[in-house]
C-alpha cells in the first residue's frame, strides 16, 4: 500500500507543539524574563521615578531596617521547618540542621543563577543526592509541595488580612475594591485547593483526563499525588498550612518595617492588604520580582495607597536588592559547608 503521508493537520500540530516546548524551555523563559525586566527598569529609570534619596544617610533609619533584615531571616528559618514537615511527611525524615542547610542553599541559587526557579532546582539536586534509588522521585516531589505550599499559604494569608481588616477598609473607596477582590480571588483558591484534595476528585475519571491534558500533566499529577500525601497526614497539613502563614506575616512585617526604615510611612493595614498581592506578581519576575514585581508594586501602591509615582518602585526594588544581599551573605556559607552533598543513610533508608 502506498504510503499516504501524514495524517492531515499532524504537521500542524507538531509544528505546534514544538514552538509551544520551545517557548516552554526554562532557558527561554528566563531570557524573556530578563527582557522584559531590564525594559521595565531601564523606563522606570529613564522617566526619573527611581529616588535614590531613599538611600542615604539621612532618610535611613538602620534600626528599623535591622529589624526587617531579621524578621526575613526568621522566615526563612520558618520556611526550613515547614520543608522539614514536607520530607517527613513524604516518608524522608531529616534533621532540622539538615532542612535549614537545603533551604538557605536554595536562596543563595535564586540570586546567584539566571533563572526564577534556580533555587529551588539545586535545593531539589541536594534533596535527591541524599536519597538511594528508588526514592529520588520524592526528593523533586518535596521541592514542589514546598513551593504549592507556599502559595497556597499566601492566599490564605491575604484573605485572613481581608476578613480582619475588611470592615477597616471599607470607608477607603480605594481598598475596598481590591479587599473584596482580594476575598473572592483567594477565597476561591483556597477552597479549590479544599475541594481537589477530596477522595471524590482523586477518583473522578474527569480530574485524570483533565490532568492528562494539561501541558505539564506529568509534572502536576506528581504534584497532585504529593498533596493525597499530605491530605492522609492532617496534622501534618496543618502544620504546614500555619508555618505558611507565619512565614508570609513575618515577609510583611519585614517589608513594612524596611519601609520605614527608608523614611515611607506606608499606611500599616493598607499595606498588609496591599503586600501580598505585590508578593503574589513578584512570583511571576526575575530574581525575586525584578520588573514585573516592580511594575506590580509600583501601580498597586499608586492606586490603592495613593503614594506617589516612582515609590512602590524604589521600595519594591530596595527589598529586592536587600533579598539579594541576604541570600548571598547568608546563603554562601550553607553552601560551602555541602559542596558535595552525602547520601544520607537515615534519609536514604526513609
Amino acid at each position: 500500500m502506498a504510503d499516504l503521508g501524514p495524517e492531515p493537520g499532524t504537521e500542524r500540530k507538531g509544528r505546534v507543539g514544538g514552538l509551544a516546548a520551545f517557548l516552554w524551555h526554562p532557558y527561554v523563559r528566563t531570557a524573556f524574563k530578563i527582557a522584559l525586566a531590564v525594559a521595565i527598569l531601564g523606563w522606570f529609570i529613564a522617566q526619573g521615578r527611581l529616588d535614590l534619596s531613599v538611600f542615604t544617610g539621612e532618610r535611613l533609619r538602620l534600626g528599623w531596617i535591622g529589624l526587617s533584615i531579621f524578621l526575613m531571616l526568621a522566615g526563612w528559618a520558618v520556611i526550613a521547618y515547614r520543608f522539614r514537615l514536607i520530607l517527613a511527611a513524604l516518608g524522608l525524615p531529616v534533621g532540622y540542621g539538615q532542612a535549614l542547610q537545603w533551604t538557605m542553599i536554595g536562596e543563595f541559587f535564586s540570586a546567584v543563577l539566571p533563572m526564577s526557579t534556580g533555587g529551588d532546582l539545586v535545593k531539589g539536586l541536594y534533596v535527591v543526592r541524599a536519597c538511594r534509588k528508588g526514592r529520588r522521585s520524592l526528593g523533586v516531589l518535596s521541592v514542589l509541595l514546598d513551593r504549592a505550599m507556599g502559595l497556597v499559604g499566601l492566599f490564605c494569608f491575604a484573605l485572613m488580612v481581608c476578613l480582619l481588616g475588611g470592615q477597616a477598609v471599607s470607608s477607603n473607596p480605594r481598598l475596598s475594591g481590591l479587599t473584596c477582590t482580594l476575598l473572592a480571588v483567594c477565597g476561591l483558591s483556597v477552597l479549590a485547593f479544599a475541594v481537589v484534595i477530596l477522595p471524590q476528585v482523586e477518583a473522578s475519571a474527569f480530574r485524570k483526563r483533565l490532568m492528562a491534558s494539561l501541558p505539564l500533566g506529568g509534572k502536576f499529577e506528581t504534584l497532585y499525588a504529593g498533596l493525597l500525601r499530605l491530605r492522609g497526614k492532617p496534622l501534618a497539613l496543618a502544620a504546614v498550612m500555619g508555618l505558611s502563614l507565619v512565614s508570609h506575616s513575618l515577609g510583611c512585617c519585614s517589608l513594612i518595617l524596611l519601609s520605614r526604615g527608608l523614611g515611607m510611612n506606608f499606611d500599616i493595614l493598607g499595606s498588609m492588604i496591599v503586600i501580598p498581592l505585590g508578593l503574589f506578581i513578584s512570583t511571576f519576575g526575575y530574581a525575586g520580582g525584578l520588573g514585573v514585581g516592580n511594575l506590580g508594586f509600583e501601580s498597586l501602591f499608586v492606586s490603592m495607597l495613593g503614594a506617589a509615582k516612582g515609590v512602590g518602585f524604589t521600595f519594591s526594588l530596595a527589598y529586592q536588592l536587600l533579598g539579594i544581599l541576604l541570600r548571598l551573605g547568608v546563603g554562601l556559607p550553607f553552601y560551602l559547608a555541602a559542596t558535595t552533598p552525602p547520601e544520607d543513610a537515615e534519609l536514604a533508608e526513609g
